[in-house]
């Protein structure tokens, strides 16, 4: 999954930027330490983040097989977490925004829903004949919204809403099927945020940092210290001054290497996200955004936004990180090599 992703972050470069760029995105990704993890935790973040690129990819080639293939493996996605809804979001906007440039509606999208449709078609009824239900996407939505709407929500992931007494508890689990578990899920957390608009809404601020505030997706797992939290380990290690309480169990050695590890792997995120930000300043300033340029854009709203509304954990940024690598790889290649190339609105 990861070779091939990392020829098709590649292919995209290539299509919305130069070689150059395409070759710094490479790079970029292959340097991006939380990879290496999710490749041994075996998240759905591999796949998923494969079937968006890919969809993306396919779009851009701008062929009516390759726009039938784009709406395919967008259903896949969808079949494979819900946060893939904020990519059909994307295409939707980007389909009014080039109507309205346009003033005529482009045919290509006809190909992009069909592929989409026929997915949910076939997994639907594919899904219906094994469960008895005709269901096409993750159904881990509801679940994510209780997280973010609780009495003891924290923006980030906080299992005690499972616990005995709690709005999450659930007494015999196995005698509910998924269906009965989401829409309990659901109705909990749709009440707690009718009594408490005001305190979920600004809840969202708190949900961002989650996500964005620190990077450690599967680090600490990768380095043998199990679910360690860098940003709580570096909490106790400045206002306690206590190596030991940050980091139990561990030797004098090993906590050194953890550290020295998360320190360049959270430097080079820093980083990125600067490039990031200021490429997209860059793009907007100069008015060289192009179609592959504004879904990358798009989708990466949507996806955070999706993020504000449920739960924020550093996990679900790593799809719009990783499609976000192509931004701050040309980025670095125009701050070193400016005026090489032109991009221009398709």
């Amino acid at each position: 999954l990861i070779m091939i992703q990392l020829f098709i972050i590649y292919k995209i470069t290539l299509k919305i930027f130069s070689e150059e760029v395409a070759k710094i995105s490479i790079l970029l990704y292959i340097f991006y330490f939380n990879t290496v993890e999710l490749m041994l935790s075996n998240y759905t973040e591999l796949l998923f983040i494969l079937l968006i690129s890919t969809s993306i990819y396919f779009f851009l080639l701008n062929k009516n097989y390759s726009l039938v293939l784009s709406g395919i493996l967008l259903g896949g996605a969808i079949a494979v977490r819900p946060a893939a809804w904020a990519l059909l979001f994307a295409f939707l906007v980007l389909q009014i925004i080039k109507g309205y440039k346009t003033r005529r509606l482009s045919p290509s999208y006809f190909y992009l829903y069909t592929g989409l449709f026929v997915f949910i078609l076939c997994f639907g009824f594919w899904t219906n004949s094994h469960f008895g239900k005709f269901e096409f996407t993750s159904t881990t939505g509801p679940v994510n919204l209780l997280l973010g709407a609780n009495d003891d929500v924290t923006g980030g992931f906080n299992s005690t809403v499972f616990e005995k007494g709690k709005a999450g508890y659930i007494g015999n689990p196995d005698s509910m099927t998924f269906i009965q578990k989401g829409d309990f899920y659901q109705d909990a957390a749709l009440e707690w945020i009718a009594e408490h608009p005001i305190k979920w809404i600004l809840l969202a601020p708190l949900k961002f940092v989650h996500t964005f505030g620190w990077d450690d997706i599967g680090l600490s797992y990768l380095l043998g210290l199990g679910d360690t939290n860098f940003a709580k380990v570096v909490k106790i290690i400045i206002t306690e001054n206590n190596f030991d309480k940050a980091l139990p169990n561990s030797n004098t050695i090993s906590k050194l290497i953890y550290l020295f590890i998360l320190f360049v792997s959270h430097l080079f995120y820093y980083l990125i996200l600067i490039c990031i930000l200021l490429a997209i300043y860059n793009l907007f300033k100069k008015k060289l955004m192009n179609e592959g340029t504004i879904l990358i854009l798009l989708f990466s709203f949507f996806s955070i936004l999706m993020i504000l509304v449920t739960v924020g954990t550093p996990r679900y940024k790593y799809p719009i990180f990783i499609m976000l690598l192509p931004i701050a790889a040309y980025y670095i290649e125009m701050k070193f090599r400016l005026g090489r190339h032109k991009i221009e609105l398709q």
